[in-house]
C-alpha cells in the first residue's frame, strides 16, 4: 500500500501526529513542510524592527487560565512586537480545519511547537520584541535564561484561574470561541497537567533577579471580567503591589505550591 503524502481524515481517525506523518525517521521534516514552516515563520514576524533593547514579556498560566487579557495589555506596554502563541501558529497549518472543534487538536501540537521555537529563534535573531504567550514550563524557563543572557529585558505576567474553573472555560470557550484557534476540546487531564507545569515553571522563571513578575487573579470571575492584579514586582526587585490573601491563596490552591518573593 503506497504511504499517503498528505494528511487527512484517515490519519486523523488513526490519532496519527503531523510531525510524525512528515519527518523521516531521523526527525527531519520533509522538504515542502519545511518551506510551509518557513512561511509561517514570515508570516509572524512582518516587518517588525529590531531594537537596541529589545523586551521580551511572556504571558504565562496555565490552559483556559484567561492569558488572553494579560496579552492585551502586554501589547500596549511592549511597542512593535511579534505575537507568539502556539495556538495561532497550529491555526495556519492546513491540518488544522480537520481537528478544529474536537479534542484531537493536539495532533497538531508538535509540529506547532516546533514553528512555534523556531519563529522564537528568529525573532530573538533580529532582536525585535516579543510578547510569548505560552502555559509556561520548566523548559520554556532555560529558553527565557538564554534569551535574557542574549540582551533582553524579560516580564512575567502570570495568570492565576482555579484548575476547576479553567476546566468549565474550557468547555464554553470550546463551543463558543470566536477565535477559531480556541475552537478545541481540552481533556481534564491536559488542563490539570498545564497548571502543574506552569506553576513549576513561574516558581524557576520569578526566582532570577531582573525581571518583572506580574500575577493576574481571575478566581471567581465571570467570562468577560477584568482580572485581580494580586502581586507585582519590578525588575529591581521592589514589590509594589502584594495582596497577602489572595496571594497565599494563589501559592497554595495547587501543586507545586508557588513561591514568590523580592530580590
Amino acid at each position: 500500500m503506497a504511504v499517503p503524502w498528505v494528511w487527512k481524515k484517515e490519519q486523523f481517525d488513526k490519532n496519527v501526529e503531523t510531525k510524525t506523518f512528515y519527518t523521516d525517521w531521523d526527525g527531519t521534516y520533509r522538504e515542502d513542510r519545511v518551506v510551509l514552516h518557513n512561511a509561517i515563520v514570515d508570516g509572524f514576524l512582518g516587518k517588525h524592527q529590531a531594537q537596541r533593547n529589545p523586551m521580551l514579556t511572556l504571558v504565562s498560566g496555565g490552559a483556559a487560565s484567561g492569558k488572553s487579557s494579560a496579552a492585551k495589555k502586554a501589547f500596549l506596554a511592549v511597542p512593535d512586537a511579534v505575537a507568539i502563541n502556539t495556538d495561532d501558529v497550529r491555526m495556519e497549518l492546513p491540518e488544522f480545519p480537520i481537528v478544529e472543534g474536537t479534542d484531537k487538536a493536539g495532533l497538531l501540537q508538535e509540529e506547532s511547537g516546533d514553528i512555534r521555537d523556531r519563529l522564537l529563534a528568529r525573532a530573538s535573531f533580529r532582536r525585535a520584541n516579543i510578547v510569548l504567550d505560552a502555559p509556561g514550563s520548566p523548559s520554556l524557563s532555560k529558553q527565557i535564561d538564554d534569551l535574557e543572557q542574549a540582551g533582553y529585558q524579560i516580564s512575567i505576567a502570570y495568570t492565576h484561574k482555579p484548575v476547576d474553573e479553567s476546566k468549565i472555560a474550557a468547555a464554553f470557550r470550546a463551543k463558543n470561541a470566536k477565535k477559531r484557534a480556541d475552537r478545541r476540546q481540552l481533556p481534564d487531564q491536559v488542563i490539570e497537567q498545564s497548571h502543574q507545569k506552569a506553576r513549576a515553571g513561574l516558581n524557576e522563571m520569578a526566582a532570577r533577579k531582573n525581571r518583572e513578575i506580574i500575577v493576574y487573579d481571575l478566581t471567581g470571575k465571570k467570562i468577560g471580567e477584568s482580572a485581580d492584579v494580586i502581586y507585582h514586582r519590578t525588575a529591581d526587585g521592589t514589590v509594589t503591589l502584594l495582596d497577602e490573601p489572595k496571594m497565599r491563596r494563589f501559592a497554595t490552591c495547587e501543586v507545586p505550591p508557588v513561591e514568590l518573593a523580592a530580590h
